[in-house]
């Protein structure tokens, strides 16, 4: 709900898509960001996929459809091996009828003429129920604690809770832990990048429709791929799925090739940052090691801001 609502206050000239390893990887604060690219909301939404990204995108449109000056101009948008695959067998439907996580995007689900009933709901909720009184109560409890879950106000997700949890625990519990989770994810998700039906998915058409609506709007739209720490390839290894994530890239590209083709205007941008390099093979401390960090992850799965930054650098100046 939050972020739903914030996106429309803050007008961004740049908008982040993607799911929670955008949220926590990539700052709007970052002081690379232009001038012109200023400000920058991040609108990546944990546990979400093509379809939030997509409903994102056509919220903050909607919104400011009678101010196009409000408009983003550039979007930069992570894209996720494991948001496309899909069962090969069965067929699938080639559109979202639902975004991942609904419930926390009820505002950008309802049509036009009701959402001013959403908006008086949302603001109910937030503020004369229970829960949002014992979230006040907690929120104020934490204003000193430095370890508290936040979100800033460009949506970033700092991680101060991770920072305790890392060193409580150590890098090598965290790790371990969250290398479990990733390999049973892994194992029940299948196998295929497209359906039955050819090569296509509801996630493509989420992806084609991405494309198609920042052409028409005129705007910058970047992709990248995320870069996993080894730990998560090797699961990607051990679950069968390494294989398809070369394959997926491959299909990211001609797509975008396609849309360029199609439109008759220059591709799209792709930073593919899955590619095996020194920060990706980052040790982590060893069993029991409580007082060694790492430099550029939180664990296999997320990355942290200042490898975010990086990232970003290279976005934002791409080579001509």
């Amino acid at each position: 709900m939050a972020k739903a609502y914030q996106v429309l206050r803050v007008q961004p000239k740049t908008l982040i898509l993607g799911n929670s390893r955008a949220e926590v990887g990539l700052d709007p604060n970052f002081p690379g960001w232009p001038q012109s690219a200023r400000p920058v909301y991040n609108a990546a939404l944990p546990g979400t996929g093509t379809a939030t990204s997509l409903r994102y995108l056509r919220h903050v449109l909607d919104a400011n459809a009678g101010s196009p000056g409000n408009q983003p101009t550039l979007v930069l948008w992570g894209v996720d091996f494991m948001d496309f695959l899909v069962d090969p067998n069965k067929p699938s439907p080639t559109s979202n009828t639902t975004a991942d996580n609904a419930e926390s995007n009820r505002l950008m689900t309802a049509s036009e003429g009701k959402r001013w009933r959403q908006r008086l709901r949302d603001y109910a909720e937030s503020t004369l129920t229970l829960a949002a009184l014992m979230d006040s109560l907690q929120t104020l409890a934490n204003q000193r604690n430095p370890y508290a879950i936040d979100l800033t106000p460009l949506g970033f997700n700092p991680m101060h809770d991770y920072i305790k949890i890392s060193t409580d625990e150590g890098y090598w519990s965290v790790f371990h832990q969250k290398d479990l989770q990733y390999e049973k994810t892994f194992e029940r998700l299948p196998k295929g990048i497209f359906s039955a039906s050819g090569d296509t998915s509801s996630h493509w058409e989420d992806l084609k429709e991405i494309m198609r609506l920042c052409r028409q709007h005129g705007i910058e739209l970047r992709l990248f791929t995320y870069p996993y720490h080894v730990h998560m390839l090797d699961t990607f290894r051990k679950t069968g799925h390494a294989q398809k994530l070369e394959l997926w890239k491959l299909a990211i590209a001609k797509a975008i090739a396609d849309e360029a083709i199609a439109s008759g205007k220059a591709p799209y941008l792709l930073w593919d940052f899955s590619t095996l390099n020194s920060a990706m093979a980052e040790p982590v401390p060893p069993k029991g090691d409580h007082k060694s960090s790492m430099r550029w992850y939180w664990e296999s799965g997320h990355f942290k801001s200042e490898l975010g930054n990086q990232m970003l650098e290279q976005i934002l100046t791409p080579k001509k």
